[in-house]
């Protein structure tokens, strides 16, 4: 964890400089293009030496496909990093004014107040300047930690150019791989605190089991439609296709959670969607995937509340092929939906960010249908 003096140390111009440094190098190796164009030896000519020279330039273009992405990924996080080191700085200055104002003082992170002093109010306002300060560290540590982790990747060789055939494109894929992982950072739930509880037959997690039990028999009977209504169009529309981390998959989560917002509303629909992909042990990748399009899903719903169902499931549709949901790639990493074919997605292979908690496998008694209205097929 980065220190209160380290904190204080930071300088959002010297990190806006670093930015506009490396837009700058973007751009000069995006302009290469046409000289890489220019280079692409005579058809005329042939030989050993002409096919020596065909293949240096593809290592040369490939090589600088790479060094786009990478650097454009570098420009990228530098960008958010200034962003979030001017916020800290106004943080910062903000708590050290409430300190200053009752007498306190910061030291390295601690609040120190004056000798002798142990009123309530000093009391007090040292509280709430103690959790500022640690408000502010626990942001700086996440600041330092995504900044190290994409460099860590840039020299780890992990930073791919997804293909792209142009040194624009191969910058555009670095640009999207810090979007990417902003979703598999952001989109995580913990495993539920009460476990998994045996829903009539199927296994749930408890806070699931709570919000099916709030619907009653008709309620429970109407999520058992949409999860037939999900599955059915998903494969309709997605034939062949793997029933995890693909184009079928994204599409069943993204209109399962438009149908339920249709049905129940926006906020019942974000709580029973979270709720399910709160089972232990979830692969990270996988439960970003998720709850990502589940959040699409929601968002088209609430957008277009006279839509009919086959109407919905068009627009779903189309989110899925314009890329504005997210599948696993061959390389196991998220990916936009419209970045990989239909039918070459992977695996999710991330391990589970939170350990596992909560008792496991409790009976639950409850005015459910015995529908099967718990079953995980409904959406993982």
């Amino acid at each position: 964890m980065v220190s209160w003096n380290d904190v204080e140390q930071w300088n959002a111009d010297g990190v806006a400089a670093v930015g506009d440094a490396l837009v700058k190098a973007r751009n000069a190796i995006v302009a290469l293009e046409d000289e890489l164009t220019e280079s692409v030896s005579p058809k005329e000519w042939s030989g050993p030496s002409a096919e020596s020279a065909r293949r240096d330039l593809a290592k040369h273009r490939q090589d600088l496909e790479t060094l786009a992405a990478e650097v454009a990924s570098m420009a990228t996080t530098v960008d958010t990093v200034e962003d979030a080191v001017r916020q800290l700085r106004r943080e910062i200055d903000e708590a050290k004014s409430l300190a200053s104002s009752h007498g306190l003082r910061i030291d390295n992170g601690t609040v120190v107040a004056p000798e002798g002093v142990t009123t309530l109010p000093a009391e007090l306002a040292k509280s709430a300047v103690t959790e500022r300060v640690k408000t502010i560290l626990d942001k700086a540590t996440a600041v330092d930690t995504d900044l190290a982790a994409m460099l860590d990747r840039v020299l780890a060789n992990k930073i791919s150019d997804a293909g792209a055939t142009t040194l624009a494109k191969a910058a555009e894929a670095g640009e999207e791989r810090v979007r990417l992982d902003q979703i598999l950072k952001n989109y995580q739930v913990s495993p539920d605190p009460d476990g998994t509880v045996n829903f009539f037959g199927q296994t749930v997690t408890k806070s699931e089991a709570d919000l099916l039990d709030d619907l009653g028999l008709l309620g429970i009977k109407d999520m058992y439609d949409i999860r037939n209504k999900a599955f059915g169009t998903a494969d309709d529309r997605f034939p062949g296709q793997d029933g995890n981390d693909s184009h079928r998959d994204a599409f069943r989560h993204a209109y399962w959670n438009a149908l339920m917002t249709q049905k129940f509303g926006e906020e019942w629909a974000q709580k029973y969607g979270t709720a399910h992909e709160r089972l232990p042990g979830n692969p990270a990748d996988r439960e970003a995937m998720d709850l990502y399009n589940n959040e699409v899903g929601r968002k088209i719903a609430a957008a277009n509340p006279d839509a009919s169902p086959e109407e919905l499931a068009n627009l779903v549709e189309k989110a899925v092929q314009d890329g504005r949901t997210v599948v696993i790639d061959k390389n196991g990493e998220l990916a936009y939906s419209n970045d990989v074919a239909g039918g070459q997605t992977g695996r999710a292979d991330d391990p589970a960010p939170e350990k596992e908690g909560g008792k496991q496998g409790s009976s639950h008694t409850s005015g459910g249908s015995g529908d099967g209205s718990g079953d995980y097929d409904w959406g993982s």
